[in-house]
């Protein structure tokens, strides 16, 4: 953050308006803020720190920054502007305060007024009026303490650092010197050595549960009981295929065998049917010297007839 410009309206010591006009450094970015105690040197980062978050680096509030002497017509009003990288902002705060009604005499009380705006050739542009406090935080990448402690550690505060938490150290200035990207690296890194580490033991865990079912002691007997098995295997698939060789070996003699057993049932019934056959050629023969006498004796049954009538005659 790079502050422009700063105008003081009844703040704290600066009872009139008073304007710091950092442009006029030309571009200097060491420059002292001095003076004698009380002379408002702390008033002025203050002033910064008001216009932005609302609260000042002691516990007085904005009511209380109101310059005792200020005119009752003069309103209590703190505008910062400054710049974050190539943009320019203007933050303006006044605290709710007792000043003179416009009609008539006496006064009334106005309250709290904040904004946060971009500037664009000195116009305000995209203001908000609520939210101010969250919005600047995220802006500068600092909330109201953490500004504090960063900006007035010149004003005899650096203390406060050195005594707060380890964490709100580490808080600050990792937003002070934008180190987030180194944490973020770091814990990308630890995720990864954490999955190593948990992959390394799952994979310990596995080889401890394998030597335990081998009964191994180490990797070393397990190697050695690997190999034995190694052989086992191979004499075991040896003797697998020569049992294989004599199994096709016998189902061919088998398959041939019952091949043959085949055949000579086949021959057995053909015997059979062929000696059923020649007995029935020989009743065949019979039956037909039978048939042939029996055809002689028709032929010569005439012939008996009249044999037989000759016979009778004489």
């Amino acid at each position: 953050m790079k502050p422009l410009k700063l105008t003081m309206r009844a703040f704290g010591p600066y009872a009139g308006e008073t304007v710091i006009d950092f442009e006029k450094l030309q571009g200097r970015h060491l420059f002292l803020i001095c003076g004698p105690t009380g002379a408002g040197k702390t008033t002025i980062l203050d002033a910064m720190c008001y216009a932005l978050y609302g609260k000042t680096s002691g516990d007085r509030t904005g009511e209380k920054m109101r310059s005792d002497y200020a005119d009752s017509s003069e309103r209590t009003e703190v505008i910062f502007d400054f710049m974050l990288g190539d943009k320019t902002y203007r933050a303006t705060r006044s605290p709710a305060q007792m000043v003179d009604k416009k009609r008539g005499s006496g006064q009334t009380l106005a309250a709290m007024q904040a904004s946060l705006s971009e500037l664009e050739d000195g116009k305000e542009i995209n203001t908000l009026r609520t939210g101010i406090e969250e919005a600047a935080g995220k802006l500068i990448g600092l909330n109201a303490d953490q500004f504090c402690q960063v900006i007035l550690l010149p004003q005899g505060d650096f203390r406060k650092l050195l005594v707060a938490k380890a964490d709100e150290r580490e808080a600050i200035l990792k937003q002070l010197f934008k180190t987030q990207r180194f944490s973020e690296f770091k814990d990308r890194l630890k995720d990864r050595l954490d999955a190593k580490v948990r992959e390394k033991m799952e994979k310990q865990t596995r080889e401890d549960q394998i030597l335990s079912t081998a009964g191994a002691t180490d990797e070393k007997q397990l190697s050695q009981m690997v190999e034995e098995a190694g052989k086992e295997l191979k004499e075991a698939q040896d003797i697998v295929k020569s049992r294989e060789k004599e199994s096709n070996e016998f189902r061919e003699v088998y398959q041939k065998e019952t091949a043959l057993m085949g055949h000579f049932t086949e021959l057995e019934k053909a015997l059979k049917q062929d000696a059923a056959l020649k007995n029935e050629e020989g009743r065949m023969k019979e039956m037909e010297a039978s048939l042939s006498l029996i055809r002689s004796a028709r032929e010569l049954a005439p012939y008996f007839v009249q044999l037989d009538g000759i016979t009778r005659e004489g």
